[in-house]
């Protein structure tokens, strides 16, 4: 058991000293392999120490009753929470203007096709756009392998881009997206919609035809 003890300790230590001297954001998720450990060494050690048993159980309902009370606190939290609320709007705002095809990275444009129960097909990017020379530099992963040969709109239907704030503020052709036109209505989020793959290319990556 001193060997699973060992492990909690400096696995929280070692968390202890990443939270405080990088800037890695704090998820509570990346302790659980941790404390997962924890609840079998409590229950050991409650066991072997010399306490009356009325002490040990009361131990044991309060330790209860705090993961209890954790984890309605989190359901209810995260039943409040619409992580997807913007995203929607944008797949709803694509439907209605009949746009099915486009460009994301490959977070977003992952949830816009479940978001949108399929009709938006999305060619994805990696997440990071900073040296995005080509549209045609896809991310090879987890996308129809059809991505690699064919356009969006078959080269001929409107074609959207969609990136974060974030993305939108570090991508490689931000100063030509500056320049155009696209859809504010979506909080933290550009939309832009092109008649086709090529007038997309030519305004945004400075070529009438694929760069790649």
């Amino acid at each position: 058991m001193w060997i699973m003890a060992a492990y909690v300790v400096c696995a929280l230590v070692m968390l202890a000293g990443l939270y405080s001297f990088t800037d890695l954001l704090y998820s509570d998720r990346y302790s659980m392999s941790a404390l997962a450990f924890a609840i079998p060494i409590i229950f050991v050690s409650l066991d072997r120490v010399k306490l009356r048993k009325w002490l040990k159980i009361g131990v044991v309902i309060v330790l209860v009753a705090g993961i209890l009370s954790c984890g309605i606190g989190r359901y209810v939290r995260y039943g409040q929470t619409d992580k997807t609320k913007e995203l929607r709007m944008a797949a709803q705002y694509l439907e209605e203007q009949g746009v099915g095809e486009g460009y994301a990275t490959f977070w977003n444009g992952n949830v816009l096709s479940e978001l949108s129960d399929g009709f938006l097909e999305v060619w994805c990017w990696n997440d990071d756009v900073s040296q995005l020379t080509s549209p045609d530099h896809l991310l090879a992963w987890l996308q129809d392998m059809d991505h690699e040969t064919e356009k969006p709109g078959k080269g001929v239907g409107k074609v959207f881009i969609l990136l974060s704030q974030n993305e939108y503020e570090e991508c490689y052709f931000k100063d030509t997206l500056d320049h155009l036109e696209g859809y504010d209505g979506i909080e933290g989020y550009k939309l832009y919609i092109f008649e086709n793959y090529y007038d997309m290319c030519e305004k945004v990556f400075g070529d009438g035809k694929s760069a790649s």
